[in-house]
């Protein structure tokens, strides 16, 4: 069985308004979390695998800022960080202009520590990954 993400865009200016689908990305596995992060929450751990080798598309989402560090033993050396800024979603497929936020480094996530501020947020992150590459 297939899972895919499909990726729109809508444009709007005054009155007018373009749409359009502009990818649909598909493969085997497909890795999802939805959590409530803590007001305060201070390395909030989630556990996440994504092989960085075969993920195919990415979508991340927090209703607060927060900042993510993959695979940090609390040694101040995270394999990967990525701060998501409240309602603006991270996007990346295999077909995007930009780097992948795991570009840096190829280590696997295995998982996630949340850090966050005086609010309590959800967090939700969308992974489509070939199960058997």
């Amino acid at each position: 069985m297939a899972y895919t993400h499909t990726w729109g865009l809508t444009f709007r200016s005054g009155g007018q308004s373009v749409s359009s689908t502009t990818e649909a990305v598909s493969a085997s596995g497909e890795a999802n979390i939805s959590e409530t992060i803590p007001m305060n929450a201070d390395n909030f751990v989630i556990n996440l695998g994504i092989d960085i080798s075969v993920l195919k598309s990415i979508f991340m989402l927090a209703s607060t800022n927060m900042t993510l560090a993959t695979n940090d033993d609390l040694d101040g050396s995270p394999d990967h960080t990525v701060t998501l800024v409240a309602g603006q979603p991270l996007k990346w497929t295999i077909n995007s202009s930009n780097a992948s936020p795991f570009a840096g480094d190829v280590t696997d996530v295995s998982d996630v520590r949340v850090t966050n501020g005086a609010v309590a947020g959800t967090l939700q992150i969308w992974t489509l990954q070939d199960a058997t590459p």
